[in-house]
């Protein structure tokens, strides 16, 4: 009895959802809650499409083989930044200039990283992608922020993990640099404060 099994090629083939799952399976695997073999199976049963019922019948070198193929996606993952991606036909672009993160962009993306970057991520990029209303070559224009408004489902679903890797680079970045203009504030603001005091 011949098993076939559909594996992605590439990453712009794998969705958000899928990686979130995968990257909870890793976590897993970290604190041991799920043995080699287990994280193995899991990883396929994310990936894969086809018969995955079957799955257990196969030879264990046969799904490690299954497996390579699987992780072998991820080796050429690169760190680029994709600005602009398009799902089901619509164009959503982000901003990477930190002076056009609204004060309510910056409140959800915080909320959402206490409640767990790893099972939020399609709500940050919900917030860090909006919709593009005008765009000129590289240029473009983005619909003001009014909340994520149904893109965090519609992300999960099809958002390319291609474009996810240099997303989360430039989220460490700004999330370090936005800390920082923070600190900076709050200092400036105590020593203001502690001048005043003085003078008096």
């Amino acid at each position: 009895m011949k098993i076939e099994y559909k594996i992605p090629e590439s990453l712009k083939e794998i969705t958000l959802g899928q990686y979130q799952d995968f990257l909870k399976l890793k976590e897993s695997l970290e604190k041991e809650t799920i043995d080699d073999f287990q994280f193995m199976m899991q990883s396929i049963k994310i990936f894969a499409s086809g018969d995955l019922t079957k799955l257990e019948k196969l030879p264990q070198s046969k799904v490690s083989e299954i497996f390579e193929v699987v992780m072998g996606i991820f080796q050429k993952e690169t760190n680029q930044l994709h600005k602009v991606v398009t799902i089901q036909g619509k164009e959503y672009g982000m901003h990477s200039d930190l002076s056009e993160i609204t004060t309510a962009e910056f409140a959800d993306i915080q909320e959402y990283q206490k409640k767990g970057f790893q099972d939020n991520l399609h709500n940050i990029l919900a917030v860090l992608y909006r919709p593009i209303k005008r765009k000129h070559k590289q240029l473009y224009a983005l619909e003001p922020y009014n909340g994520t408004e149904g893109r965090p489902q519609l992300f999960k679903k099809h958002f390319p993990c291609d474009a996810v890797n240099g997303c989360l680079v430039f989220f460490s970045t700004i999330s370090s640099e936005l800390l920082a203009i923070s600190l900076s504030y709050l200092q400036a603001q105590a020593e203001n404060k502690n001048s005043k005091q003085a003078a008096q």
